[in-house]
């Protein structure tokens, strides 16, 4: 974790990102990870799909949410493409977006019931070979092509957007907050009861992949003390499947069921999804789109205009992480563990007494 302390993230960022604009850098960034003979092509490639990004985010930046989704899409696109090649010192092939809106979109009434289709197992689209490069620890393959999505569930998915959605759309996010609370000695990892409201912990609980085979099952009840946390204690040499925001911010994410598979997919690839949606709708449906942004009055658009705002902000940040395989945090503020480090229990000042007492005497 390297924290990048600055008055502008997004600057920042991208001055990072700049530098494979030029294929002298390429170059040197593909000899130091030990990556040689590679296509020549590569360094065009690269260097004009990350120039396109840098200007598709600009232009994303200085127009109204009539155009901004489609804009940052095509940003987005360009900046993984040109990560994954990096990274890989290969090229890859993409001819479609992986994805496809449902013609029943046509009728909705509020832009969360919009229908897409991805298709996982088109080795050419987009989404398998951002998938392939970004988690390729993920089979997608077995995921197919014919389980429909929403764009309300990837909203649900990002954790910067968890209180707007729950509030827009009054139902629980994929999302659950988890508070690192440490000591001198020890640290939990702990949940606040609120984020359920009043639904089964255990049952959300279990809609985490690998739950239960990272923790010991939580107490929620003591006869004798009132919790208002859920307690996580994690079971020796178990995999760690808590993950990180770009702001510090710790969380644990709730699997989607489709048909006979449960999928968690990164965040970088919700967002990649959910831009496309936007996108697309903002491109080709300008009857529903068009109202929406001029005179929406459920608060969705709030929502929406968080989303878009969130991306530009957390999309490139990701990239830098995924290139240089570091979390870098550009922040002013993060959100940091709860240290009791310094709090002194009255057992601990009796010992420090006692052990000055002994060297007095000495």
């Amino acid at each position: 974790m390297q924290k990048i302390f600055t008055e502008d993230p997004d600057y920042e960022q991208w001055q990072m990102l700049s530098n494979f604009i030029y294929p002298s850098n390429i170059d040197r960034f593909f000899s130091k990870n030990g990556i040689q003979d590679y296509d020549k092509e590569l360094l065009e490639l690269i260097s004009g799909s990350t120039l396109q990004a840098q200007e598709y985010f600009a232009a994303a930046n200085s127009v109204s949410l009539n155009t901004s989704p489609l804009l940052l899409y095509y940003g987005t696109v360009n900046l993984m493409y040109a990560a994954s090649m990096l990274v890989s010192g290969k090229k890859i092939n993409i001819e479609n977006h992986g994805m496809r809106l449902d013609n029943s979109s046509n009728s909705i009434t509020r832009l969360g019931d919009i229908e897409f289709t991805p298709f996982f197992a088109t080795t050419t689209g987009g989404l398998f070979q951002f998938c392939k490069s970004f988690c390729p620890d993920i089979s997608v393959l077995q995921y197919g092509c014919k389980s429909k999505w929403t764009l309300l569930e990837i909203l649900a998915s990002i954790p910067e957007l968890k209180n707007d959605f729950e509030e827009c759309y009054d139902i629980l996010s994929y999302v659950i907050p988890v508070e690192i609370v440490q000591d001198q000695k020890d640290y939990v990892e702990r949940i606040d009861k609120q984020e359920f409201k009043n639904v089964d912990i255990m049952q959300e609980l279990s809609k985490i992949s690998y739950f239960d085979t990272t923790y010991i099952k939580p107490i929620l009840e003591s006869p004798y003390i009132k919790y208002s946390h859920v307690f996580l204690r994690r079971k020796i040499e178990s995999k760690f499947i808590t993950e990180y925001s770009v702001f510090g911010q710790v969380f644990l994410k709730k699997y989607h069921k489709k048909v006979s598979n449960c999928i968690t997919l990164p965040l970088l690839i919700y967002m990649y999804m959910g831009l496309f949606v936007l996108g697309y709708f903002s491109r080709y449906k300008p009857i529903i789109w068009s109202p929406f942004v001029r005179s929406d009055s459920t608060g969705e658009k709030r929502v929406i205009e968080k989303f878009i705002n969130i991306s530009k902000r957390v999309i490139p940040n990701m990239i830098i992480n995924f290139i240089y395989t570091t979390h870098f945090y550009f922040v002013k503020e993060m959100h940091e563990p709860i240290d009791l480090s310094k709090t002194v229990s009255e057992d601990r000042i009796r010992a420090i007494f006692q052990e000055e007492k002994n060297k007095d005497k000495g």
